[in-house]
């Protein structure tokens, strides 16, 4: 694999995890998540970037929070093809099959 030159790949970072979570996340999973990674990067360090996705049980919110991150990794990577990269791709995966597994609407 060849990093770009800039890539901090693999390296101890000090900038901390993004979060970005659904409209309906209970806030103790999202408080419960933030004091797990804490945990884990005080264990292992920040070999960041890292960013977490807190899914709720809204279907609706978990797809809306599927297009930002397609939009969001679109403006990031010029390599990024929607036909595999979005999480919304394979029906079978994605933010929204988190959603349906918690609010049991399977």
């Amino acid at each position: 694999m060849t990093l770009k030159t800039n890539d901090i790949l693999g390296t101890v970072i000090i900038t901390p995890p993004i979060y970005y979570t659904t409209t309906d996340a209970p806030a103790l999973a999202v408080s419960s998540t933030k004091e797990a990674m804490d945990i884990a990067i005080g264990a292992w360090g920040n070999f960041g970037p890292v960013e977490v996705n807190i899914i709720g049980s809204s279907v609706n919110a978990a797809l809306q929070l599927e297009a930002e991150y397609s939009s969001r990794h679109e403006a990031l990577d010029p390599k990024w093809n929607s036909e595999w990269d979005s999480p919304s791709t394979d029906p079978s995966s994605g933010f929204h099959t988190l959603a349906q597994e918690n609010g049991q609407d399977m």
